[in-house]
């Protein structure tokens, strides 16, 4: 899936929303979207229409997207973490070398 398949699927993941708001939000004209939406990497299982020109997420969409959410903070909040420790043991590293001239 490409991200901005991802985008539209969080887009849609709340509540349904109509062709012209999507192709309005993501600046697509009609053949970008159509090809986004039903062309590409079976992206046509992640989304339902519901009434004429309208589409929702599905079940399998709704649980992509909460899958990638997890997975994004599962790989994020280590990253910061880490992040934090290095910037603080570089801090302390310059204050103990400066302390020491």
């Amino acid at each position: 899936m490409t991200n901005k398949q991802r985008k539209i699927l969080e887009f849609i993941y709340d509540s349904p929303k109509s062709v012209d708001e999507i192709k309005e939000k993501f600046k697509l004209n009609d053949d970008k979207l159509r090809y986004l939406i039903d062309n590409y990497d079976d992206f046509y299982t992640y989304y339902d229409v519901v009434a004429d020109k309208t589409i929702k997420a599905s079940i399998r969409g709704i649980e992509h997207i909460d899958c990638h959410r997890s997975n994004w903070r599962r790989f994020l909040i280590p990253l910061i973490i880490d992040f934090t420790i290095a910037i603080a043991a570089l801090i302390i590293a310059i204050i103990s070398l400066v302390m020491q001239l």
